[in-house]
């Protein structure tokens, strides 16, 4: 027993002799206040554990620009995890696909705008609960749900009003209502709102979507419809305004520009973080995880005259002469709500698309889904506003894509895909310049 003991004695001190060897002459990282300071930045960025990246070890030769560069990388790839989106579509019958406009049996006026609301949580509601039977377990969300988003969509004018459209006051306080109900709901559950008709006191009419990121710190974006069409549903004693009639000297090629000082005041109430004639159409999504990805969106005709694509071309060329220091996330979802308009895939931003139209309903998911993998989940026969209706849901899809997958980018030239690239980089290399000129990270 003692010459048993004697050996294990033996053994442990050899062993711990070589491992004494081993830590005294290796390249052992060096734990510095610097490098403590790096970590504490690591913790207010908030970096995902789940990155599928390997840290190199700090050496002594690694040099301040080294870790942020690092640094910005474990940013760049947190922002492109994978993202995958479930949709949920509020369908009608085509001729009661105009909110209340056509409504044979007209609903009460006097009090619309709580009607709306009341519709909208109701949907927010059907969102949320799927979402938490989809992505939830024992009350938790899922860990490998972080980055799963459900939506809901509505088409094109389906919450247009009875007679005459919403005023600036009306819209100022649907829009603060429905941050307000956003901020219930859990993050990662978002809503297309489809289009709703406002005016301005002169009369000019527009027609404007609203997209709802929801979570206990909500984003409300709005996109207006830029290029209105004659067959568009009109109200008496009201014009529609186009992008190049709010906005007459912006750059046609560009198709993106943010309407004149007048109109962006006349709308959103003072302090207001949304302006509500908008043109731009490119939303950045953000999920729980900590992911990034573009939804970009075409009102009906705006997708004929490539008015999202022309957009993401454009914000391309400001990153690439740097004129910004975002990056552009590698992920995009191109959404088209419209009500009757055929998906023409050369305009299209991504190989990933959704439409809300009651007269497609066959291309809903992406045009790798089909209606047949579809079931309705919901039905409202007496809604609060509009026509009836019932909830169709799709399977998830998955927004990343490898580069060698052929789907990969289809519908983005190669020069454009090499600019993103260049954007980013550009990006990353400014970024860097900025964090090592702030004196508390020197």
């Amino acid at each position: 027993m003692s010459k048993s003991r004697s050996k294990y004695k033996s053994f442990s001190l050899w062993k711990t002799l070589l491992i004494g060897y081993g830590l005294l002459f290796s390249p052992v990282p060096v734990y510095s206040k610097n490098m403590r300071q790096e970590d504490s930045l690591h913790q207010d960025e908030g970096l995902a554990r789940e990155i599928p990246i390997q840290q190199s070890p700090i050496f002594f030769h690694e040099t301040l620009e080294d870790k942020l560069e690092r640094r910005e990388k474990l940013h760049f790839a947190r922002i492109n995890q994978p993202v995958a989106v479930r949709n949920l579509y509020l369908r009608y019958e085509r001729r009661d696909s105009f909110g209340e406009m056509r409504l044979k049996k007209p609903k009460s006026s006097k009090n619309r705008i709580k009607r709306i609301l009341k519709h909208i949580d109701n949907l927010a509601n059907v969102a949320n609960q799927e979402h938490i039977k989809e992505y939830f377990y024992g009350g938790k969300l899922l860990e490998t749900a972080n980055n799963k988003v459900t939506r809901i969509n509505l088409n094109e004018f389906a919450l247009f009003t009875k007679d005459y459209p919403l005023s600036e006051d009306e819209i100022n306080k649907l829009l603060a209502e429905i941050e307000k109900i956003a901020a219930r709901y859990h993050t990662n559950v978002h809503l297309s709102l489809g289009t709703i008709g406002c005016a301005t006191s002169d009369g000019r009419l527009f027609n404007m979507a609203i997209y709802v990121q929801c979570g206990a710190n909500p984003e409300i974006s709005t996109v207006t419809k830029s290029h209105p069409i004659k067959e568009d549903p009109r109200y008496d004693h009201y014009a529609y305004s186009s992008r190049e009639e709010v906005a007459p000297h912006s750059n046609q090629e560009l198709s993106v520009m943010i309407a004149k000082e007048g109109i962006v005041a006349a709308l959103p109430s003072p302090g207001s973080k949304v302006k509500a004639v908008n043109y731009n159409p490119l939303i950045v999504c953000k999920t729980k995880g900590g992911a990034e990805f573009i939804v970009g969106i075409d009102i009906c005709y705006d997708h004929e005259q490539q008015h999202t694509r022309r957009a993401l071309l454009n914000k391309i060329n400001l990153l690439i002469q740097n004129t910004e220091n975002n990056y552009l996330p590698l992920q995009r979802e191109h959404l088209i709500i419209s009500n009757t308009i055929a998906v023409t895939e050369e305009h299209l931003i991504s190989q990933i698309y959704t439409q809300a139209d009651p007269s497609y309903i066959g291309s809903h998911s992406s045009f790798r889904g089909k209606i047949e993998e579809a079931k309705v989940i919901f039905e409202e026969e007496n809604p609060v506003f509009g026509a009836k209706f019932f909830i169709l849901a799709f399977p998830e899809h998955a927004l990343a894509l490898e580069r060698d997958d052929p789907f990969y980018d289809v519908y983005l030239e190669p020069k454009w895909k090499s600019r993103i690239d260049i954007a980013n980089q550009k990006a990353m290399t400014a970024r860097v310049q900025s964090r090592r000129s702030k004196p508390n990270l020197m």
